[in-house]
């Protein structure tokens, strides 16, 4: 259930030390491991649409690690949402290579969204994370994969990252989004 090769050796960090300690492993424990809410937290929804919440996410190199997690995996088609309160002189197009291999579409919102979509020559741009849903709603298909990975804070919205990813997950919930016949 969990992510990226970073949580991958987490976890094998964590065993070791735990057979070094000689304590007893339960398999089915580390199995049934999930991730923390808003680390690249696998939201339920009832559409066909396999939604990533990693709010937490609030620097470059964070997004940078979720994109590789999902370079594990044969996506149909990746949507990326970056932005938020960046950092001066943040350097977002080092994401480019990785948003490219993976064939990710973005959409870039929020105080710093001009800078991004700038960097990463983004074609979609909203304030704020509603006006997000409403462009998904246009774009999205049916067993499409959508990462909620801003790279920035969360200041200039909300009060921190969790309040981000807890907009982000009613969104999910309660968005109606209506999927057209050949959008499948």
């Amino acid at each position: 259930k969990l992510l990226g090769a970073h949580n991958k050796s987490n976890i094998a960090a964590a065993l070791l030390a735990m057979r070094a300690l000689g304590l007893h492993i339960v398999l089915e424990h580390i199995y049934g491991l999930s991730p923390l809410s808003h680390r690249l937290e696998q939201v339920a929804s009832d559409m066909p649409v396999y939604w990533i919440n990693d709010s937490k996410a609030t620097n470059i190199e964070a997004t940078e690690a979720a994109l590789h997690a999902l370079m594990e995996h044969s996506l149909k088609n990746l949507w990326v949402i970056l932005g938020g309160a960046g950092k001066t002189g943040a350097q977002y197009q080092v994401l480019t290579k990785v948003l490219l291999s993976l064939k990710a579409k973005t959409i870039c919102f929020g105080d710093s969204r001009l800078e991004i979509s700038d960097a990463l020559n983004s074609p979609h741009v909203a304030e704020n994370l509603v006006d997000v849903f409403e462009i998904l709603q246009l774009e999205l298909c049916p067993y499409d994969t959508v990462l909620f990975s801003p790279a920035c804070a969360s200041f200039d919205q909300y009060r921190n990252f969790e309040e981000r990813g807890q907009h982000f997950k009613h969104l999910v919930s309660t968005h109606p989004f209506t999927f057209f016949p050949e959008s499948t």
